[in-house]
């Protein structure tokens, strides 16, 4: 389960920090893809293998969407210290440079430039 907020810092190799309390659920491996609100979704390999089968018997009008998704998804393995390589397409989509906010949603985490991070959060809060 993926819980909480993390504030973390990208590397000059594009690499961050998965937060410890996650990595348990990530030996296998995880599945990241740029999701829609310009963030990184992040997904255990048996959580996305889940979506993926769900995801396939959605409706052929929810197909491009779809597509677009699992089009740009790929797979990574964290390294010996615990990180993963955000690759460039996916920080320029996100507009990740050097802070991230890495937020636990149950089964996925996202991973938020702290930039428009912050910029979600006031939105959210506003009355």
């Amino acid at each position: 389960m993926f819980l909480g907020e993390y504030e973390r810092t990208v590397d000059e190799k594009g690499r961050v920090t998965i937060p410890a309390k996650f990595r348990s659920e990530l030996s296998q491996g995880l599945a990241i893809v740029c999701g829609l609100k310009g963030c990184i979704l992040a997904y255990s390999l048996s959580e996305w293998d889940a979506l993926v089968r769900r995801a396939r018997q959605l409706s052929s009008d929810k197909t491009p969407q779809l597509f677009r998704l699992l089009a740009s998804a790929t797979v990574c393995n964290l390294d010996k210290k615990g990180r993963i390589l955000l690759p460039a397409s996916f920080r320029r989509y996100t507009s990740i440079e050097k802070e991230v906010v890495i937020v636990g949603l149950h089964s996925y985490f996202e991973i938020w430039s702290k930039e428009r991070w912050d910029s979600v959060k006031r939105k959210i809060s506003q009355p």
